[in-house]
């Protein structure tokens, strides 16, 4: 019966697989399914039009596929509406799913065809592709058609002349002296969104000038073409443009700043009458009691001020400083004629606050690098606490978390698996300031890169079944913008100390004469680091980041006292501080992403990471919390967080998987794909492994050598499947290892010398992408 039932089944699901895979099931007779659509692109020279570029004017495009191949979606579709109507179908929602996750075949249309060619010819001349020669072939088989467009560019037009015709002498006198940035150039391929975004620069220069009202209707360009060449004359006209006079008889007027007001709660100010005025360096400000940051603190990022030049960079600098400080939920900047002198513009600026005291209350799920767990958040936020802008928060947390420890472990198999709750309390207060802390302090510093002084101390208790720890740690630092693609920051202090108490014996006796023992010493940390990080616009095709740091603990201390020695000493000769030895490293991070849309459903993603701490002088052993590991939901994903490495050593004695090292490599790989609804999906590969460089560890070939150190990378891969909340990303990775370090040489490929087994695939949940 069950050898029946079996049987059944797979007939059900090949029957279900052949109705799908025929993607012509639905096409009504003398139609025909449009199964693909391909572009050649055939030039004389060099072009700089590419096949992606044609493809977007292209009006029908076949279904979409999965994995760039299969028709998953027409799949779905056929499947659900493949037959007469039937009450089952609709009692299990079959329409319904088709619906949402399927796609109704395209049916080939001549005309959509036909506009497509006429689509792509305006395109091609507006790149200066005048003569361009567009044919279809159509290739029918069965009841499907594909097309093919075969675009010939011939000879393009390129500028050869650019000429200016200005009436007004000053405009004419700052346009011409902005040349150089000009989007028309000697020599150019002809291209109407060069002429586009020309019109846009002189607007936007001339509104750097003074002139407000300017707008690119006044702007004409003319072109005349001849023998591939085209001499275009730029045509700047007057105000006040009729048919009787087209060039306009009024030169335009060029705007000084009048006064300039600030009202600091627009809100208030409607419902009270009671206000108080203030000025400061010729800005007024109107405020009401509720108001809760300083005008002082506000004008040190205002550029409007009485008597400058209208200056729209103006404008958006101090819209975007108001923006950062983090306290208004509605900026209106806006300005008026005044009515006495035409030529003066009144400022008037519009603030809304958020709300200064805030209180928040949340519960959550965690995912520490593959570690599940739940948080409980109590948060305090006040946005200017000391009245000038400064957002004070103080968290509350408490959280639990299932961790997994191995119990026995035999040769290549692990036999069972331990879980055990992690408890942890603890509390953070930060202090964000929104200028630098420092004795000389310049307006125009603050003014350009938006800095921020940091202060912080956090504290936090972990109680874990083998031990107790506590970290007390307090840091004060900055940070700023270069532009809004480079950020820095620099943490000048960080003191961080660690104690562990209350160690089982048993746990003791498990790690004593281990290197894992050092992870459990008492210590402090006093270390300074810099950050800097580099975002391309999202709104490229491809985008990437890179963000490097360098860190540097204990060295000025040992510099001090080197010279005055007054720091005392324990047994083992360490300088201590508030009775911890401190420790004393440099350590360097770099981790570069890089992001390649290959269409708006399909991307590449590519993650390389690469960071080395060197211990030494009064510790050299690298503090816990500073080392690195491999594994985990962010990391390697076909091992358990801290299981991997270093280097060839495969730890069999110690039930808790703590593996760390000095030096780390990580390269990940993954093709990112949308299945439907809400789901994407990925396939990945992982490599990569951690090292030690301390000479006096005493674990065996777990040393990083330049010679060999690529016969001990370990490569896992799998499949992922994202759940796309938009507010939040749930992730399932299943991952196998597929080349394992930890093993003899010639027996870490696993698939090809041995069988699989459950050790060796790992299953990680994670909240958002692995990067």
């Amino acid at each position: 019966m069950k050898k029946t039932r079996i049987h059944i089944i797979f007939i059900i699901s090949l029957f279900i697989i052949s109705i799908s895979c025929k993607t012509t099931l639905l096409v009504p007779d003398e139609k025909y399914l449009l199964s693909s659509v391909k572009v050649k692109v055939k030039a004389e020279t060099k072009s700089n039009i590419s096949t992606s570029d044609i493809e977007d004017y292209i009006m029908q495009k076949p279904n979409r596929k999965t994995l760039l191949i299969f028709p998953f979606r027409l799949w779905v579709y056929n499947w659900s509406h493949y037959g007469k109507k039937s009450k089952w179908k609709e009692t299990f929602f079959i329409y319904k799913l088709g619906n949402i996750i399927g796609e109704p075949p395209v049916i080939y249309n001549d005309y959509l065809t036909q506009k497509s060619v006429e689509q792509i010819k305006i395109f091609l001349r507006n790149n200066g592709y005048f003569n361009a020669v567009v044919d279809t072939f159509l290739h029918r088989k069965k009841k499907k058609i594909s097309i093919e467009y075969l675009i010939k560019l011939n000879k393009y037009y390129k500028l050869k002349s650019i000429r200016y015709k200005i009436l007004d002498p000053n405009l004419e006198k700052i346009v011409l002296n902005d040349t150089i940035n000009s989007y028309l150039k000697v020599g150019k391929i002809f291209n109407t969104m060069l002429f586009e975004k020309e019109r846009e620069r002189i607007v936007y220069t001339l509104k750097k000038n003074g002139y407000f009202t300017f707008n690119k209707n006044y702007i004409e360009f003319i072109a005349d073409t001849n023998d591939y060449q085209v001499d275009i004359t730029t045509i700047i006209k007057n105000r006040d443009i009729s048919k009787t006079n087209p060039m306009g008889i009024k030169p335009h007027i060029q705007f000084y700043i009048g006064k300039v007001v600030y009202y600091t709660n627009i809100d208030a100010l409607k419902h009270l009458a009671m206000t108080d005025t203030l000025q400061i360096n010729n800005v007024t400000f109107i405020k009401t009691k509720k108001n809760f940051v300083s005008p002082k603190t506000i004008v040190k990022g205002n550029y409007i001020y009485p008597g400058k030049l209208y200056n729209i960079d103006d404008v958006k600098a101090t819209y975007n400083y108001l923006w950062k400080l983090n306290t208004y939920k509605i900026i209106n900047i806006y300005f008026r004629q005044d009515s006495a002198q035409k030529d003066v513009l009144d400022c008037y600026v519009e603030l809304t606050p958020m709300e200064k005291y805030s209180f928040s209350a949340e519960i959550e799920g965690t995912n520490t690098s593959g570690n599940l767990g739940a948080q409980g958040n109590l948060q305090f936020t006040n946005r200017s606490l000391l009245g000038r802008a400064e957002n004070f928060t103080m968290n509350i947390k408490g959280a639990i978390q299932r961790q997994t420890v191995f119990s026995i472990q035999t040769q290549d198999q692990i036999i069972n698996y331990l879980p055990f709750n992690t408890i942890e309390t603890g509390g953070k207060v930060q202090l964000s300031i929104p200028h630098f802390w420092l004795p000389i302090n310049s307006e125009n510093f603050v003014k350009k890169y938006n800095p921020k002084t940091v202060i912080q101390a956090t504290f936090n208790y972990q109680k874990r079944p083998d031990y107790e720890n506590e970290i007390l740690k307090g840091s004060f630092g900055y940070s700023w913008k270069f532009n809004k693609f480079l950020n820095s920051s620099f943490e000048l202090l960080e003191i961080n100390s660690v104690k562990v108490f209350n160690i089982t014996q048993e746990f003791k006796d498990r790690i004593n004469g281990t290197f894992l023992e050092y992870s459990f010493v008492d210590h402090i940390i006093t270390a300074t680091n810099y950050t800097i990080g580099f975002n391309t616009p999202l709104s490229r095709k491809n985008v990437f980041s890179v963000f490097g740091k360098v860190e540097s603990s204990g060295n000025i201390l040992s510099l001090i006292n080197a010279e005055r020695n007054f720091l005392p000493q324990n047994d083992m000769g360490q300088n201590l501080l508030f009775g911890l030895p401190y420790s004393q490293y440099m350590k360097f991070d770099l981790d570069f992403r890089y992001y390649y849309n290959i269409d708006a459903t399909n991307q590449l993603a590519y993650r390389f990471f690469s960071g080395v701490a060197v211990p030494y002088g009064n510790m050299e052993i690298l503090p816990f919390e500073k080392r690195y590991y491999a594994g985990g939901a962010n990391g390697i994903r076909a091992w358990e967080i801290r299981t991997l490495g270093p280097g060839s050593f495969r730890d069999t004695i110690s039930i808790y998987p703590n593996q760390s090292g000095d030096l780390k490599l990580l390269f990940s790989w993954e093709y990112r794909f949308h299945l439907f609804w809400l789901l994407n999906a990925a396939f990945f590969v992982d490599a990569g492994n951690i090292w030690s460089i301390t000479p006096n560890d005493p674990r065996y070939n777990v040393h990083f050598y330049i010679n060999n150190f690529y016969k001990q990378i370990a490569i896992g891969s799998g499949v992922g499947f994202r759940f796309d909340f938009t507010i939040f990303v749930f992730r399932l990775d299943f991952a196998m290892k597929v080349r394992d370090p930890a093993l003899r040489e010639g027996e870490r490929w696993l698939p090809l010398v041995r069988k699989t087994s459950i050790s060796s695939f790992n299953f990680n949940l994670g909240i958002g992408y692995p990067f």
